[in-house]
């Protein structure tokens, strides 16, 4: 009986391709998804300092209604400040 030898090289270096291929796709999905995420929270901070703003313009101009705008206003930085640091090491994947 005849056995035929094929090589298999060429087999893994197309699977170590896609591997590659697949992996650079996926690098380029969770970057749009971080890219994604940080316009929807900008969206969403700048929503929240507009109702601020809003409040602060209706508000009578007293010392107690200044310091609650003041702690409103560093608090939702911070607030924004900290999702987008926390999301940008919980989207990336893992190796």
């Amino acid at each position: 009986m005849l056995t035929i030898i094929v090589p298999t090289s060429h087999k893994i270096s197309n699977v170590n391709v896609r591997k590659k291929r697949r992996e650079a796709e996926r690098k380029n999905c969770w970057h749009w998804i971080f890219i994604m995420n940080y316009i929807f929270c900008c969206c969403l901070y700048f929503v929240r300092v507009i109702r601020v703003f809003i409040c602060a313009s209706f508000c009578a101009p007293s010392s107690q209604s200044r310091f609650l705008i003041l702690f409103l206003i560093i608090s939702l930085s911070l607030s924004f400040y900290t999702y987008i640091h926390i999301h940008k090491y919980a989207n990336r994947p893992v190796k």
